[in-house]
């Protein structure tokens, strides 16, 4: 009796063990990659990866504004006062973009912006030499997040220390995809019969994607559109887009 007990404490403590390990892994896993900056260039890197963060959460919400755009083509925009915004259904065609298309949209305004928020200026004030090369950004749209990768050459020179940094990574929250999906779904419908908004179409879709659905006419002087705002219940994105009345 005393041996099985002794046997049932010894698999309670492996068990503690194991999920004090696991638990650890999962604390310590994000600051892997800080520890293993060199301790002179850590604040710089630190920098980047939160202007990195800053700029992609703007560029999301930028352009889930702008129907998945950085730049909006003309051939297929539409002006709604001083913005561009584009047909997802124009001329009896579908012109949802791809994921690839919103990825390389996010890459163009990552580039573009990054170095509204980098703070280089204040670390030369503080000693340090940064050299810059050419900047490389990716961008991997996944069902419930982002991957960015930065392809970014820095040289830090502070006193007689010189280090070199060059990849960053970061990984945010989104559900962009979800968002294009249900464009899609709403684009499809509305394809079926131009000119109508089937509501309780609407209504079905916004149920099974969780999200909200609101539509509106609008007019110029020389078109005609209906715009599509959606928002995510999950995270408040509004993704608006187009179509052609």
């Amino acid at each position: 009796m005393l041996n099985k007990r002794g046997q049932v404490t010894i698999f309670i403590i492996i068990a503690i063990i194991l999920i004090v390990a696991v638990s650890l892994y999962f604390i310590f896993k994000d600051k892997s990659s800080v520890e293993n900056i060199p301790i002179e260039v850590e604040p710089v890197y630190t920098n980047l990866i939160s202007c990195l963060e800053e700029t992609t959460e703007e560029g999301i919400e930028y352009l889930a504004l702008h129907g998945g755009y950085y730049e909006v083509p003309k051939s297929i925009s539409i002006a709604y006062f001083t913005e561009d915004i584009p047909y997802y259904y124009l001329n009896s065609r579908e012109y949802v973009p791809s994921v690839e298309r919103i990825e390389g949209e996010l890459e163009d305004y990552i580039h573009n912006y990054l170095s509204n928020c980098l703070d280089f200026y204040s670390f030369e004030e503080q000693g340090y030499e940064i050299r810059e090369g050419d900047l490389l950004v990716s961008v991997n749209i996944k069902e419930d997040k982002i991957k960015v990768k930065l392809d970014y050459p820095l040289t830090i020179t502070k006193g007689k220390s010189t280090k070199r940094l060059r990849e960053f990574e970061i990984e945010v929250d989104s559900n962009v995809e979800k968002l294009l999906e249900t464009s899609q779904e709403i684009v499809s419908s509305y394809s079926e019969k131009p000119g109508f908004v089937c509501v309780t179409c609407l209504e079905e879709i916004s149920e099974a994607q969780d999200v909200e659905i609101t539509s509106a006419p609008f007019s110029n002087d020389y078109e005609e559109a209906i715009f599509f705002l959606i928002t995510s219940h999950e995270n408040e994105l509004n993704w608006k887009f187009a179509v052609e009345q």
